[in-house]
This record gives C-alpha cells, sequence and structure tokens, in this order.
C-alpha cells in the first residue's frame, strides 16, 4: 500500500522554447524560439493515500528547485556582439498534487498538476539599461513512475511540462509592452524516503512493497 508521507530528493534538466513580443501603438516584433535550458535540483515532500482495497493513490506535495534556464539575445555590431538581452528563469516554489494506479510489480504509474513560482530576472550591456525582476507564476503538468527499491526507498522518472503567464518586463505606464511567454520541458529523477502510514499512530496499513 502507498498510503504515507515522503521527502525526496530530485535532479533534473529542463528544455525551454519561450517567445519574445515588442511593440508599440505603430509596430513591433515578434521572436519564438529563444531557448532556456539548464539543469535544476531541489526537493519534494507529500503524502499519499491508497484506498483500501483498490489500485488507485492520490495525494499531495510541496516542492523547492534551484538552478536557472537561461537565453541570450545578441545584435552583432562590426566584429563583436552586443548583448540586448540576457535573462534568467530561476524556478523555486510548486505545490500541487497526483493520482495514480499501482502496477502489478508495486511500482506506481501517475499523472499529476502543479502551481509553480519561479524569478525572472533579465539584464543587458546596453548602456542605461536598468537591470530587471519580476515574480513568474505559472503551471505544471506531470508524468511519472515510482518503484520501491525497499520498503522505504523509492526511485522515480518524472516529466514536467511547465507554462508561466505573460509578464511585461517594461514599466508598467510605459507606452511599449516587451512581453515575455516562457515554457519548459523538463525531466526529473528522484530518490524518496517513505514513512508508511504503519508507522503513524491511528493507521494500520503496509508498505508499498508489500
Amino acid at each position: 500500500n502507498w498510503s504515507g508521507v515522503y521527502i525526496g530528493l530530485d535532479a533534473g534538466y529542463q528544455v525551454g522554447d519561450d517567445r519574445l513580443q515588442g511593440f508599440d501603438s505603430r509596430s513591433g516584433f515578434d521572436l519564438n524560439g529563444l531557448s532556456t535550458n539548464g539543469f535544476i535540483y531541489g526537493g519534494r515532500v507529500g503524502g499519499d493515500v491508497q484506498f483500501k482495497g483498490t489500485p488507485f493513490v492520490i495525494g499531495v506535495f510541496g516542492t523547492y528547485n534551484q538552478g536557472k534556464a537561461e537565453f541570450d539575445l545578441d545584435a552583432w555590431g562590426g566584429p563583436t556582439a552586443v548583448n540586448i538581452l540576457h535573462a534568467t528563469i530561476e524556478p523555486n516554489w510548486g505545490a500541487g498534487g497526483r493520482a495514480g494506479v499501482v502496477l502489478y510489480n508495486s511500482a506506481l504509474l501517475y499523472g499529476g498538476w502543479m502551481y509553480r513560482w519561479a524569478d525572472l530576472r533579465v539584464g543587458s550591456d546596453l548602456p542605461h539599461f536598468i537591470p530587471i525582476k519580476r515574480d513568474l507564476k505559472g503551471q505544471s503538468l506531470l508524468a511519472g513512475l515510482e518503484v520501491p527499491v525497499t520498503k522505504m526507498i523509492t526511485v522515480g522518472l518524472e516529466y514536467q511540462y511547465t507554462w508561466y503567464d505573460t509578464v511585461n518586463l517594461l514599466p508598467a505606464d510605459a507606452r511599449q509592452r516587451l512581453e515575455l511567454d516562457a515554457e519548459n520541458h523538463a525531466f526529473m529523477v528522484r530518490m524518496t524516503l517513505r514513512a508508511p502510514m504503519t508507522s503513524l499512530p491511528g493507521f494500520a496499513v503496509t508498505s508499498p512493497t508489500n
């Protein structure tokens, strides 16, 4: 039975595909396919409940990640390039839930959803450019497989698709707008230490390997 609480460590790589739009009342530009790639790592805590007599599991969790994904927008002037924009997205907090089914070998196949918060920082080599910092909010869809190794340890592989709300990089009172739409795909590996509810007062269920 998968009922219990857990804490885990994870690491992975994310591949971003971002869109930058700039416009005013007369003209604009649209850049697609800006790559924000990078390594991420962090941890997750949560709890699951398996319905008695069934293979179905539901759970909730919170997560924290470190690492960053970056892209550069350069303009060539003679033999050298001038960095117009350098953007960094650093995912951090998330909270969500998952639902899954236990397979014949006690592995848990699941899908889920998560609400995310991230930090966006933008810099430039252009003169008089003031560094920009914005809070990003978004959502993730999850799909994964978690396999028991011992009665208290599981390992897993998880895919995450994340998209963030559109954010304007310019001041709200500016006549121009510079909007960033960010999304990414991440592949994570995770090791988890679980405490079955048999070790918690008031519960009488078995561990994932039983």
